[in-house]
């Protein structure tokens, strides 16, 4: 067990470095990097409670772990659905902590207004 998740955190580690450079550039891209986040924390649990199994025996870390994980994916995955549902909704999108647009109409200015004659 602790092979085959040794093997799976080595391969999930390269592949989650190989999508982090492009995961700013395409949703679709950040989707599929968190999956293998997710799937990288799952490798990591796995290995940790099969150490703490071999050494303490102690029954309670799988599941504990399990726990912590999916809360962890949980919180990843509406972080990202959140920012899905703004692009059919035309929202602006987020700079820093501020609305996008916000920022742009205060440097417009005012426009003068037409005088008839």
């Amino acid at each position: 067990m602790l092979a085959t998740a040794s093997i799976g955190l080595l391969i999930n580690r390269f592949a989650a470095w190989t999508l982090y450079r492009t995961s700013r550039h395409s949703i679709n891209v950040e989707g599929a990097f968190w999956h293998i986040v997710a799937d990288l924390m799952g490798s990591i649990a796995v290995v940790i409670s099969g150490f703490i199994l071999l050494v303490f025996e102690w029954d309670l870390v799988d599941p504990i772990l399990g726990v912590l994980i999916a809360a962890l994916i949980l919180f990843g995955s509406c972080r990202l659905a959140l920012k899905v549902f703004r692009i059919p909704l035309e929202d602006a999108p987020m700079e820093g902590g501020r609305r996008s647009n916000g920022r742009r109409s205060n440097q417009i200015g005012c426009v003068p207004t037409m005088q008839r004659d």
